[in-house]
């Protein structure tokens, strides 16, 4: 763990990273900030920056919190500063989008309510896989857990109760399956399979992406190294069709994406990767009549 001095907290676009680095054992990262993968990055003193940097707004808006590290990684549970980055958007009236893997966003069930009560609050979470075992080496759990990497990320079955626990709070939740991976999950019954799932526990939104796997220069190696590992029948598959390039698109993409528009529309869920985003996007204030999107019940 290492300090990061800043005198800013949220990046033009919104973004809030409380945290950077490898924040969970997924065989992907999204960055490797320095040289140890496993060295993450604290913003210690997030929450009163924010609270400076949001008193400043002259219009309320939506805070993107988890693109370059997971907000509810295992130093949250000591520092809490995503909890009380929490406490100081819902002060200031501004809305919050949360991608997380980890089951410990339960814990402010209480604060995530009160933001969908007042302003707005949606939660993305990531299950790559129906199949267990391409779920628990894709996420680096099960037999593919590493004990030198301490983690509170959920498994298979703790991210489906994280996910019911969110819903029954009233939380609007969006399942990501992301990236989609040639070779491992780029199948129709895996999307399928996870849209069930979905159904079961309430959720309205679920959301592919692009359908490709596009990766860093600095992560290429580490993502490869880690396919080879965990996945070695499909690794040799992928590098006799792919080769090791930076990006990867699944040879029935567009097979992909149209079931998955068909899917949606069987098991009632919002796919378009774009509406998604405007979704995420768009502050709503329920004290002020601001319109409420379909979405906010998903």
């Amino acid at each position: 763990m290492y300090e990061i001095a800043t005198s800013s907290i949220l990046t033009p676009q919104n973004g809030m990273n409380i945290y950077r680095g490898r924040t969970e054992n997924t065989m992907w990262v999204n960055e490797i900030p320095r040289a140890d993968s496993m060295d993450i990055g604290v913003k210690k003193d997030a929450e009163e920056i924010l609270n400076i940097t949001l008193k400043k707004r002259r219009s309320k808006s939506m805070l993107i919190a988890g693109n370059l590290g997971d907000p509810y990684n295992r130093l949250e549970e000591e520092f809490k500063l995503t909890k009380g980055a929490l406490s100081v958007t819902l002060q200031n009236d501004f809305g919050i989008n949360i991608t997380t893997r980890s089951k410990l966003i339960l814990r402010d069930l209480d604060l995530l309510s009160d933001l969908v009560k007042y302003t707005k609050c949606c939660v993305d979470v990531p299950f790559p896989a129906a199949s267990q075992e391409i779920f628990d080496g894709m996420e680096g759990q099960g037999a593919f857990a590493n004990p030198e990497i301490p983690s509170i990320q959920s498994s298979f079955q703790e991210r489906l109760d994280m996910m019911a626990g969110l819903r029954a709070a009233g939380v609007p939740v969006c399942i990501l399956m992301q990236p989609i991976i040639p070779e491992l999950n780029d199948k129709i019954e895996e999307i399928q399979g996870i849209m069930k799932l979905g159904k079961e526990l309430g959720i309205g939104a679920f959301d592919i992406g692009p359908c490709k796997t596009l990766l860093k220069k600095n992560s290429m190696d580490f993502f490869y190294n880690n396919y080879a590992e965990r996945f070695p029948e499909q690794y040799k598959a992928l590098e006799e069709k792919y080769g090791q390039c930076q990006e990867l698109i699944p040879a029935e993409q567009k097979e992909l994406l149209k079931a998955v528009r068909e899917l949606g529309e069987k098991y009632g869920l919002e796919t378009d990767s774009h509406v998604l985003s405007e979704y995420r996007r768009h502050y709503t204030n329920q004290q002020t009549g601001s319109q409420a999107s379909l979405l906010d019940f998903m």
